[in-house]
């Protein structure tokens, strides 16, 4: 038997941008046997950040920035939900923003600054300097 309540609240969790920003942990294990794969995937990840031991780091600005991007890279538009990671855009701050970025977009972004915080050499400059 379904248990619609916490199934709904699973659904709304993930889809709706005025949706719950925690969930219960009883109702998401109700509600992933009716999950398809890749929502499950996506309800775990989501829940260690908003729920969970990450809270502290994420919290609801990353929930809401991964809804609003719809689960696909804000810069290349990839939506395999395995790759995705929630960027701090401007480092990790008390009212810190997030971007939903693909595993490579993430990379690239972080990569353009070197560790001094100074803009570093674009890849093709340091491969022409060989």
């Amino acid at each position: 038997m379904v248990d619609r309540g916490s199934l709904h609240t699973a659904l709304t969790y993930l889809y709706l941008d005025d949706g719950p920003t925690n969930l219960p942990r009883n109702r998401l294990k109700a509600a992933q046997s009716h999950l398809d794969e890749a929502e499950r995937l996506l309800i775990r990840w989501l829940y260690t950040r908003s729920n969970g031991s990450e809270r502290k780091n994420y919290g609801k600005a990353a929930l809401i920035a991964a809804r609003q991007s719809r689960y696909r890279c804000e810069s290349c538009g990839f939506s395999d939900v395995r790759a995705l990671n929630l960027d701090h855009v401007e480092g990790r701050t008390v009212d810190t923003s997030f971007a939903c970025l693909c595993a490579n977009c993430h990379t690239i972004k972080s990569r353009e600054r070197d560790w001094t915080g100074e803009r570093s050499l674009s890849f093709r400059r340091v491969l022409s300097r060989l």
